[in-house]
């Protein structure tokens, strides 16, 4: 299912790109509406790009993995300094660290979800938010994030949730 809502979003300061986007404003109602519509499809998964990050939904049972795409690679951010922010940010965000089998760090997190396609939809956007937030700290932190045209295509590196944290932590080399 293609979502008929292309270009940039603003909610919470955050802009919104889907994958076709053109440069105008999409109100949060519509980011909401475009949710929900997805919610009520078969479609498994839903990427779209947010601010410079990439923003991938995937269903799961009962709920919703989403996972954000930080473009900060192995290469760039000591391991451990990642987990000593994370671990530090523990009582203000919920985002777990997750780095790809390409060396990118990502952040994810499950959220069950039960209700309406409305109610799941705003219960999304507040996670999405969240997540956002938490990035943008870590790349506050550590470096320069990459610009807007520069965030990861959906075709590009992907987290797979199917590995544990601790199982990922054992692929990081100081």
């Amino acid at each position: 299912m293609k979502f008929a809502e292309t270009g940039p979003c603003s909610t919470a300061g955050h802009k919104i790109t889907t994958q076709n986007t053109t440069a105008h404003s999409l109100p949060a109602e519509q980011l909401q509406s475009g949710l929900t519509r997805w919610f009520h499809s078969q479609q498994a998964s839903f990427s779209f790009g947010v601010d410079h990050y990439r923003c991938e939904l995937s269903r799961q049972e009962k709920g919703v993995f989403c996972q954000i795409d930080t473009g900060l690679t192995t290469s760039e951010i000591s391991p451990v300094f990642l987990l000593q922010i994370t671990q530090a940010g523990m009582a203000q965000f919920s985002g777990l660290p997750a780095v790809s089998p390409e060396n990118q760090y990502s952040l994810g997190r499950y959220q069950p979800l039960s209700g309406t396609a409305e109610e799941k939809s705003l219960k999304v956007m507040a996670l999405i938010e969240d997540l956002l937030n938490q990035a943008d700290v870590w790349c506050d932190m550590t470096t320069d994030c990459p610009s807007g045209s520069e965030w990861p295509s959906a075709s590009g590196p992907t987290f797979h949730p199917g590995l544990t944290l601790s199982q990922q932590l054992r692929t990081f080399q100081d």
